[in-house]
């Protein structure tokens, strides 16, 4: 503002005046409009590695000509805009006295309250933002700790086989011996088969009765199809009974193994194993029913369906000859040792067939829970940006207020104020501003949180610990960023203020 004075004392215009303030507003507008062109491009590569793969066209997205027209159009709006109104207020104010005080009086007041609000504004904002991502942190923090019922170590790789396999018994003798090849390789400790694995997303659900439990109408049974080895293989231990043998997968015996779920919901307090389990559509009235699977085991739940949803009632019938399947595989070796050792047999069998899909049990949860991660890793992303503009902001208002109050700073300094007292005016400023801002953020964010319920998990939407932690994370950043400001107002020298005076 003195340099402003300075100005029209020479002769410069209110025009002039304007232009000048205007340009300088562009200049840091389309500086910063590049920057963030800059950063865009970056984040941009950042997203497309985080692709959960299963969002439309996301692979398509890029920095095209209408996108960065766009980003042009708006840094030039917003540099015009944040430009105009400082550069008006400045050319009407009496910029004699201005030159008069050092620039050190003036524009308080109405000015000051606006942008003390424009900044708690902001902070609010950043706290509904950091609130959303403690949220989503948290309860992406719980999903990972949910226990999935298998090995993460144990490998898949799905085969396909094609039409020359026609036959089922040809189709079982394949697998058979493939398996029995690959369990007799150095460190394999267990190898079977499964239709579709889980997490898969490919699962079925049929109608179904059992034996002395009342049919309840549309009550549902997930189903899968796997080998004699597929437990051992996947480390799901057996509660009661027994897995299957070879004989029960040839066919000579009707039996089927369940889940801790299945035999809790329909045998309670009873042992499930030696009851049979029939279609919903057959004729229940003969004991046990006409073409009635046996129970002969019962395994620990296993999360089928997704990672978020509880196991389901499921039932385990024997794998015979399917045109696909996954093979699992656990091993002590290395996975590269274990896929080349696998692939070779496979080649001996069948030099026209090849796996696809190899992935570590591990892998596949991350798979299933990728969409999730995504939006929590989004989230937390444009939270921590927010955070830095918002402190950046803060401790520009502040600095600001700093500078205008260096007169009284050196003047109480001068009649013996400590230069922590003085510090502490500062941060007493700033925690003022803060306070209300961070009551009215956490009051918006208490009723956006709900909006956030169904993509929770474990979490309740007014989660304590989040709403606890945000305000504290808050509270020390806007410290760290007051400290500068707080500091240079405790060094103010109160001879060279009074002589300025």
């Amino acid at each position: 503002m003195h340099e402003l004075g300075v100005r029209a004392t020479l002769g410069a215009g209110r025009d002039r005046l304007i232009r000048q303030l205007l340009t300088e507003s562009l200049l840091l507008g389309v500086g910063g409009g590049l920057a963030g062109i800059g950063l865009a491009w970056v984040f941009l590569r950042v997203l497309l590695l985080l692709d959960p793969g299963d969002i439309p066209r996301l692979h398509e997205a890029s920095l095209n000509g209408k996108v960065l027209a766009f980003a042009v159009a708006i840094t030039l709006l917003t540099s015009v805009l944040t430009g105009t109104l400082p550069a008006l207020s400045a050319s009407r104010a009496n910029l004699i006295g201005f030159l008069k005080s050092g620039g050190q009086t003036g524009a308080r007041g109405s000015r000051n309250r606006i942008r003390s609000a424009l900044v708690m504004g902001e902070v609010a904002i950043v706290v509904v933002l950091l609130a959303g991502a403690g949220l989503l942190v948290r309860s992406f923090i719980k999903l990972q700790q949910v226990p999935v019922g298998f090995s993460s170590t144990t490998l898949s790789m799905k085969i396909e086989l094609p039409e020359t396999y026609g036959k089922s018994e040809q189709r079982h003798a394949f697998y058979q011996t493939l398996l029995s090849q690959i369990e007799a390789l150095q460190g394999t400790v267990a190898t079977g088969a499964i239709e579709n694995l889980p997490l898969g997303g490919s699962k079925g659900g049929s109608l179904f009765r059992v034996e002395d439990h009342p049919s309840q109408e549309g009550q549902m049974l997930d189903g899968a199809d796997v080998t004699p080895g597929y437990f051992s293989a996947m480390d799901i231990p057996l509660i009661e009974g027994r897995f299957f043998t070879e004989e029960d997968v040839s066919g000579h015996q009707k039996v089927v193994i369940v889940n801790q779920t299945f035999a809790r919901k329909n045998f309670p307090g009873r042992n499930a194993v030696g009851k049979w389990v029939a279609g919903f559509n057959q004729d229940v009235s003969e004991q046990p029913a006409k073409d009635a699977l046996t129970i002969v085991g019962v395994v620990a739940d296993v999360r089928d369906w997704s990672v978020e949803t509880p196991p389901q009632p499921q039932l385990y019938g024997p794998l015979s000859g399917p045109d696909h399947a996954y093979i699992v595989i656990q091993s002590t070796l290395p996975r590269e040792d274990v896929v080349q050792s696998a692939t070779a047999i496979l080649h001996r069998l069948d030099v026209s067939l090849t796996f696809s899909k190899v992935h570590t049990m591990r892998e596949v949860v991350s798979e299933s829970t990728a969409r999730r991660r995504f939006q929590t890793v989004l989230l937390t992303i444009f939270a921590g940006m927010a955070l830095a503009l918002a402190l950046v902001g803060f401790y520009g208002l502040l600095a600001y207020s700093a500078m205008q109050r260096s007169s009284e700073m050196g003047i109480r300094i001068a009649l013996g104020a400590t230069r922590m007292h003085v510090a502490g005016l500062i941060l007493r400023q700033a925690l003022q501003l803060v306070v209300v801002a961070l009551l009215i953020g956490l009051a918006s964010a208490l009723a956006l949180s709900r909006l956030l319920a169904s993509s929770l998990y474990g979490v309740r939407p007014w989660d304590p610990t989040t709403f606890t932690l945000v305000p504290l994370l808050f509270l020390t950043a806007t410290l760290v960023a007051c400290l500068i400001p707080a500091r240079r107002a405790a060094k103010t020298d109160p001879m060279a203020i009074i002589r300025s005076e």
